[in-house]
């Protein structure tokens, strides 16, 4: 689950998920990112991926697997460790900057989007039954590929 796609966040997950579908395909595990975007945003892009980009413009998916978005946007961004190595620790100075708005997404609003949206990692087995999940408390709190492949053999 991640933000919307045109988020530059989504884009180097996507970039990452790209990369690390060839291992993930040859353990027998499958990769699917749902967006917080609607299907004519997706599909002119969806061949550039091997995986399956699906349309959640609406959150049923977000909700029904409670991907929440960070209660504020200080939140979003608090200890976050690539945050802080951009812009070090003190994000009282980001307060106003055009540099807030655009990673929280506020500087332009667009009907769907959730600018504090966090972003999960869920493997289900072949059932449909969860055997993995990592719930982002930052924006750019991920696991590790290798940790999320090796609980899906």
């Amino acid at each position: 689950f991640t933000r919307y796609y045109e988020c530059d966040l989504t884009q180097k997950l996507l970039a990452l998920l790209a990369a690390a579908y060839p291992g993930a395909k040859a353990m027998g595990c499958e990769i699917k990112a749902v967006v917080q975007s609607d299907i004519q945003t997706l599909a002119p892009v969806q061949g550039r991926y091997p995986f399956e980009l699906i349309a959640d413009k609406d959150r049923k998916l977000f909700d029904r697997c409670n991907v929440y978005e960070a209660d504020s946007a200080v939140n979003l961004i608090a200890g976050d460790k690539l945050f802080e190595s951009m812009v070090g620790k003190d994000i009282r100075r980001l307060i106003g900057t055009d540099l807030l708005n655009t990673i929280t997404g506020t500087a332009e609003t667009v009907e769907g989007r959730k600018p504090l949206q966090l972003c999960a990692f869920i493997g289900v087995d072949k059932d449909m039954r969860v055997i993995y999940s990592h719930y982002s408390r930052t924006l750019s709190d991920f696991p590790e590929i290798k940790e999320i492949i090796k609980a899906m053999i």
